[in-house]
C-alpha cells in the first residue's frame, strides 16, 4: 500500500518593519490578524510551500500556532534550540549532593 504524503499547508510572509530577523507566516488566502498590527508588518510577495522551508520556520509550530492564533511568527535563520533532558534524581543522588 502506498501512503499519501502529508499536506503541507502554503503561507503567505510578512517581514517586521522595524525587526528585521522577525517574519511572519499567514495560511495563504487568509488576511493579516489585526491584533498584529498591520503598520508594523510588510508584506511580500513571496509565499512558502511544499520542502522549500526557510531556516528557522517549523512546520509542526506553523500549523499548530496558525490553528490557534491564525499566525505563526519566527525568526528567519534560526532554529530552536532543544530543550535540555530534566535530571532524576533519586533519594541516594540527593543525599550525594548534599555532603
Amino acid at each position: 500500500m502506498v501512503s499519501a504524503a502529508p499536506h503541507l499547508q502554503e503561507y503567505q510572509l510578512y517581514r517586521h518593519c522595524r525587526r528585521g530577523d522577525l517574519w511572519c507566516a499567514i495560511p495563504c488566502g487568509q488576511p493579516l490578524p489585526q491584533a498584529l498590527g498591520a503598520a508594523s508588518w510588510h508584506p511580500l510577495d513571496l509565499t512558502i510551500s511544499g520542502s522549500g522551508r526557510p531556516p528557522g520556520f517549523d512546520e509542526n509550530a506553523a500549523s499548530y500556532s496558525c490553528g490557534q492564533q491564525g499566525f505563526y511568527v519566527f525568526r528567519w535563520g534560526q532554529r530552536m534550540a532543544p530543550r535540555p533532558r530534566s535530571r532524576v534524581r533519586d533519594e541516594a543522588t540527593v543525599a550525594q549532593l548534599a555532603l
